[in-house]
């Protein structure tokens, strides 16, 4: 199989040096005759899953935390105008 190696680098856009360019050339053919040895493999009987473990939802709950001293200096340098709860900023479209 002849392949062009600047070509698949530029196609999976990697820089490749000289050296590098000779050693994909050697390890090229092996690479492909592996992924021909895998699509050989009988998975009729492999039922299809998004995900290689059982695991489902690991957050953990959302909980209503204080905001620290630290964080309330913060928005109050950053923002120092408010209006009941809620920070007051400039308009996007104001003159």
């Amino acid at each position: 199989m002849e392949f062009d190696i600047e070509k698949v680098a530029k196609l999976a856009l990697i820089d490749l040096s000289d050296e590098q360019k000779t050693a994909f050339a050697e390890q090229f053919p092996q690479i492909l005759d592996y992924i021909n040895q895998l699509q050989e493999v009988d998975t009729s009987g492999v039922e299809a899953r998004p995900y290689l473990n059982d695991l489902h939802n690991v957050f953990r709950e959302d909980e209503v935390q204080e905001s620290s001293d630290v964080l309330k200096g913060a928005l109050k340098e950053a923002f120092p105008k408010k209006v009941g709860d809620a920070l007051k900023v400039p308009g996007v479209f104001s003159e």
